[in-house]
């Protein structure tokens, strides 16, 4: 997400509000392993400064289909750079 979020690339005191998507591709049979470390990374994400929400778009009833859609809300770009940066946040994906 850096490369969209950037200080060099922002006007001076332009922190709008942003959305950020991540996918991950989850193994047949540990779905239920995945939703559980979702669910603690978005409890996580929650205390984090700015942020708004998040909504997770699970993947089709199709087999073939294995992909998770995570969209995540911040008040401000700066907010979400934090968070993407925090000790909180590299924690949570060193248990994916």
């Amino acid at each position: 997400m850096e490369e969209f979020v950037n200080d060099r690339n922002r006007a001076a005191g332009d922190d709008p509000p942003v959305t950020a998507v991540a996918s991950r591709r989850v193994k047949q049979g540990r779905e239920q392993e995945f939703e559980e470390w979702l669910s603690g990374i978005l409890a996580a994400a929650n205390e984090a400064p700015g942020y708004l929400g998040s909504e997770v778009l699970r993947p089709s009833d199709s087999e073939d289909d294995n992909e998770y859609r995570v969209v995540f809300r911040f008040d401000h770009a700066s907010n979400l750079h934090a968070w993407e940066n925090s000790k909180e946040r590299q924690r949570w994906l060193r248990k994916a």
